[in-house]
């Protein structure tokens, strides 16, 4: 078992560094583009680019869990991966001739976008559709050298693109096209490598579909989580409030991808060898509890801090958001996690049940907390809707596979004391909050010890230079 850890761990540390990366560009990019474009624009911005993942969706159709699922079947079998790849970047294309006008009219009427905001949030979702089934190959047949360089480099040149035509064109859909044009870019460099193109076949496109059926239903429907908060605060807040949340959102969820890399590896794993599920389970919502609360601790007691070094005065409404959201984090992890691990061994039906139930839950909330309390409210509705879909995926993954959260509730627990903790020592000041975090931090190394010590461990005998750790950690 120590020889497959190393080689999980192997597998996942690349591409934890490349997710670092990506991270950190994700953190600051997103803050320079909101103070260039001021909160305003900024709030057009948010809503084409949260359209643009409902459009996504929509196109991809989640083709890219059925690309993942077959191309890790079929590893071996060159020329039925070859003929996948046409089959699906087809089906893709097809859709997004077909429903072109259809889905303009429909954002037209709910989101009240113009033509020229539709053409921007169209080409970005097509561009990112393809680029996630690029990926999902990658993932499949486990090239996750060429996974981690591709999804930093999209990061990368999709912040350096915005952030150069916000100088250029001042506007939000001007960034929208810029951001668009750097995933076209990315594709033609990555389909130029892939290179692995047969011809369509209606055989595999009836099997990536039978598949694929359940979750893209779904997740058409799921989709709209990226939307439903934005598009109740454009309905009746000024674009000002919707430029105020959405930063505030997009600064904790620039975190996450710094655990993905932990999903990324498993996924093909599972899928191949499902006895494997128990073990991994233990292990990453162990990790993922403790990396994610204690960012979620960072971002809240510093909320007021990180806005105004950022983003100065003009986005001070959107340190509160911030603060609340933040405490969704950890939560936001493991939903991430029983929705991997459910497509991973079939259930596909059962994770875009989930994911459905999270844009029903969120749409509740919202449509309860948005009109008295603005962006707040929608920021507290993240916290309720999280804690919805996390108890029922939790549960029948408890109840059908056997999974428990383990020492995961223990950091939970501590993360919530902490956040009560914070009212009190908040009146103390800055120190004050410094040395209560370090607390935090040191706790929570003694109470999941047993964890950070595995994975101390074999992180220092994987990756040249740690192995001096090895003396304080055994």
């Amino acid at each position: 078992m120590d020889t497959e850890r190393e080689a999980y761990v192997s597998g996942t540390f690349p591409l934890l560094l490349v997710n670092i990366a990506v991270l950190v560009i994700g953190f600051f990019s997103r803050p320079i583009l909101a103070k260039l474009l001021g909160p305003e624009q900024y709030g057009l911005f948010a809503l084409i680019f949260s359209t643009s993942a409902v459009l996504c969706t929509v196109l991809l159709f989640s083709l890219n869990s059925g690309v993942l699922y077959f191309s890790a079947k079929w590893a071996d079998e060159p020329e039925k991966i070859a003929r996948l790849a046409s089959t699906a970047g087809g089906i893709i294309l097809g859709l997004g001739v077909i429903l072109f006008l259809p889905l303009f009219y429909l954002t037209q009427y709910f989101a009240g976008m113009g033509w020229e905001s539709y053409v921007a949030s169209f080409a970005l979702g097509l561009g990112m559709a393809i680029f996630v089934l690029l990926q999902s190959f990658q993932q499949g047949l486990q090239r996750f050298k060429g996974y981690g360089l591709t999804n930093l480099a999209s990061s990368f040149l999709a912040a350096s693109f915005s952030i150069a035509a916000s100088f250029l064109m001042s506007g939000a859909v001007g960034v929208s096209i810029a951001r668009a044009l750097s995933f076209f870019l990315i594709l033609a460099v990555g389909l130029f490598v892939w290179r692995r193109f047969g011809r369509m076949d209606a055989s595999i496109a009836k099997t990536l579909l039978t598949y694929s059926l359940p979750l893209g239903i779904a997740a058409i429907g799921a989709s709209l989580i990226v939307v439903v908060d934005r598009y109740f605060l454009a309905q009746g807040y000024p674009a000002s409030v919707l430029g105020f949340y959405d930063i505030a959102y997009s600064l904790v969820t620039a975190v996450l991808p710094f655990t993905s890399s932990l999903l990324i590896v498993m996924a093909p794993k599972v899928i191949r060898e499902e006895q494997k599920l128990k073990a991994y389970h233990t292990r990453l919502i162990s990790i993922k509890t403790i990396l994610l609360s204690t960012a979620g601790i960072g971002l809240f007691y510093f909320s007021d801090i990180i806005v105004t070094v950022l983003l100065g005065p003009a986005y001070a409404p959107a340190s509160l958001m911030l603060k609340i959201i933040a405490v969704a984090l950890p939560l936001m992890g493991i939903y991430a996690l029983n929705g991997s691990l459910l497509s991973s061994i079939g259930k596909t039906a059962m994770a875009g049940a989930i994911s459905v139930l999270l844009v029903v839950a969120s749409f509740a909330f919202n449509y309860f907390l948005v009109p008295p309390y603005g962006g707040v409210g929608s920021a507290m509705a993240n916290i309720l809707a999280y804690l919805v879909v996390c108890g029922a995926g939790s549960y029948y993954l408890r109840v059908r596979k056997g999974l428990q959260w383990g020492d995961a509730k223990f950091q939970l627990a501590l993360f919530v004391a902490f956040i009560a903790t914070y009212f009190w020592v908040e009146q103390f000041g800055f120190g004050a909050k410094v040395l209560a975090v370090a607390v935090f931090a040191a706790l929570t190394v003694a109470m999941q010890w047993k964890t950070v010590r595995e994975v101390g461990l074999v992180i220092s005998k994987v990756v040249p230079g740690l192995k001096g750790i090895q003396t304080y950690l055994k």
